[in-house]
């Protein structure tokens, strides 16, 4: 028994079909029929239309595309431009803009995508072009976005949240004797914000230091000066230079 082993290089062709004859010098020639389907790379997207559940304006939102390989041939693959009609109102990051895909393997590359409007997006698309492989294959980001949500509550304590608006110190409050109520602002979403406090009407404040007792001293002492100074009109001895003349 003899074995015999075919080789070749199929270049832009999918089918090969041919017969191939073969002869010894002891034997008739006997024909052998060889058929072969020469394959390209076929790479797609698990998922191609991906939609982010829960996207906040102005914050990055993670994600993973993943790409298979449905095919033995390993190949490379290549992230393209951002493309769409709302291409200018987000930002899109790819970790790995490029790289090689073994067979059968199912890829993941890591995606941030970060919305600059509060809109709906879905017109958003992404281009991969697989070497080998004739068409790009496009990944869609559709989303809606959020804004800042906040609510509030108010409570006696720590723990015992109301929902009631409205800030409530009882009746028997003693005089100079701080009491205190909790007003709990709950941030909803993904978005940081600062905060400001502040009262509309009985607004209070701390009352004023005394004056310091080296300034009381000081304006003790020129009240001293000026009232030694000051002639005494009735004491006939504390009368002025002038007057004593005008006696004479």
């Amino acid at each position: 028994m003899y074995n015999y082993v075919y080789s070749g290089f199929f270049v832009l062709i999918s089918d090969f079909e041919s017969i191939k004859t073969s002869s010894l010098t002891t034997d008739l020639p006997s024909s052998i029929g060889v058929y072969a389907e020469a394959q390209n790379p076929v790479v797609c997207f698990l998922e191609c239309d991906k939609f982010l559940p829960e996207v906040y304006l102005d914050v990055p939102v993670v994600f993973k595309a993943v790409l298979h390989n449905q095919t033995l041939l390993p190949t490379t693959f290549k992230w393209g431009p951002v493309e769409g009609s709302q291409k200018d109102d987000c930002t899109v990051e790819i970790q790995e803009m490029e790289g090689k895909i073994e067979s059968w393997e199912q890829k993941p590359v890591s995606i941030a995508f970060t919305p600059h409007k509060a809109i709906s997006f879905s017109e958003v698309r992404l281009a991969c072009s697989i070497n080998g492989q004739t068409d790009d294959i496009y990944l869609n980001i559709s989303c809606d976005v959020r804004t800042l949500e906040v609510s509030y509550k108010t409570s006696t304590d720590t723990h015992l949240l109301s929902e009631q608006m409205k800030v409530e110190f009882g009746e028997n409050v003693p005089l100079g004797e701080p009491v205190k109520r909790y007003v709990h602002i709950c941030n909803q979403t993904a978005i940081s914000a600062p905060f400001t406090v502040e009262l509309e009407t009985f607004v209070a404040a701390l009352p004023a230091p005394p004056p310091e007792a080296t300034t009381a001293g000081t304006a003790r002492s020129r009240g001293r000066n000026l009232l030694s100074r000051t002639p005494n009109i009735a004491d006939p001895i504390s009368k002025t230079e002038a007057k004593a003349m005008e006696g004479e």
